[in-house]
């Protein structure tokens, strides 16, 4: 009898220790569970992206609606016979707002005109395609208006880095297949008149 009273305490025994250690892993599991949904509230995000797309939507309508401003005329030139290879107008943008959003969400540009970047310094340069619709050649020029390199045919909407290569203090961003279609090649120069 008292070997049936020793098996059964410690089988109480065992029984105790496991709701003991049973209700506090629940707790863990729940808290875990509540703070996942509050940090994450799939709910709240979804709502969140929608409004974002219809600004989006909006905010890309306007800009399209919104032609090029022609501030300034640029010519390409053939460095060694100094002969102009075409002209187009340019909007120019020398603010650091105004660089940051470039031509990103435009549907098209026509072939006569293009965006002159400006900047302080002549360093090395690195643009994107975020969020940019069309494909471009995006000329970098140095701060003698020679051309240092030339990336045509971007990826549009790509987040991959397009360097410079070299220090430029100008950037020129046509249609894609403006590079070829005219004949401009590095060493080329550019002069600009506003």
């Amino acid at each position: 009898m008292a070997g049936k009273s020793n098996k059964s305490k410690s089988k109480n025994r065992k029984q105790q220790k496991k709701s003991s250690y049973f209700f506090p892993v629940i707790a863990v599991i729940v808290l875990v569970a509540f703070v996942f949904l509050m940090v994450y509230n799939p709910v709240k995000r979804n709502k969140k992206v929608t409004g974002n797309s219809k600004y989006t939507e909006q905010f890309i309508k306007k800009i399209n609606e919104t032609p090029l401003r022609n501030d300034a005329s640029l010519a390409f030139i053939r460095s060694t016979e100094q002969d102009t290879l075409t002209q187009i107008d340019v909007q120019v943008v020398d603010h650091e707002t105004e660089r940051m959003q470039g031509l990103m969400y435009r549907k098209q540009i026509s072939n006569k005109e293009g965006m002159l970047f400006i900047f302080e310094r002549s360093e090395p340069r690195s643009f994107w395609m975020k969020n940019t619709f069309i494909s471009l050649d995006i000329f970098y020029i140095d701060e003698d208006h020679a051309i240092v390199s030339i990336r045509k045919y971007t990826k549009p909407l790509s987040t991959y880095p397009i360097p410079s290569g070299k220090p430029a203090k100008y950037v020129v961003e046509t249609n894609a297949g403006f590079a070829d279609k005219y004949g401009i090649r590095e060493g080329d120069r550019i002069r600009f008149s506003r």
